[in-house]
């Protein structure tokens, strides 16, 4: 059994106060249909950063990669990569990559927030202290989802 716990909270019902079911799901998180797969390799292009989430647990699994440029972020859902558009940020820029972000499209509403760990340097980027997704999808259902993860940039080489 992993220890990945998925929270899946109608919206009305949790206004209430009333229930709260959790879930727990070995490869994915779900929640009222919706399942987070594994995205895929992704690649930064010169001059791009990018954040990199996955799932906390035995089986850590990359499930959103987020892009400065252009603005938004990759997912997997239904078997099917959706690439979604960045509508709001806020907090500090670090490597790139804001601590705030919504990203929204097909039907779907993703809000990340991170906290950058200080005490761990990357080159480039940055480690992620603590972190969560919560998606929101067109019924109304919220999953929420730790996660562990870091950022980076593809800088150009010197000289070139």
């Amino acid at each position: 059994m992993t220890s990945s716990v998925w929270f899946g909270v109608r919206r009305g019902i949790a206004a209430l106060g009333i229930s709260v079911a959790c879930l727990v799901a070995p490869a994915a998180a779900q929640s009222g249909g919706l399942v987070f797969e594994e995205v895929g390799p992704q690649r930064l292009e010169r001059e791009q950063c990018g954040l990199f989430l996955w799932t906390l647990g035995e089986r850590p699994e990359l499930i959103l990669v987020a892009f400065d440029n252009p603005t938004g972020a990759a997912v997997q859902l239904e078997g099917r990569e959706r690439y979604l558009s960045r509508t709001q940020f806020g907090g500090e820029r670090v490597a790139g990559v804001f601590e705030r972000q919504t990203f929204e499209g097909a039907g779907l509403r993703v809000r990340v927030e991170v906290t950058f760990d200080p005490s761990r340097p990357v080159r480039d980027g940055a480690m992620v202290q603590q972190g969560s997704i919560t998606a929101t999808d067109r019924d109304g259902w919220e999953t929420v989802i730790p996660v562990g993860g870091l950022s980076g940039c593809q800088r150009l080489e010197p000289g070139s």
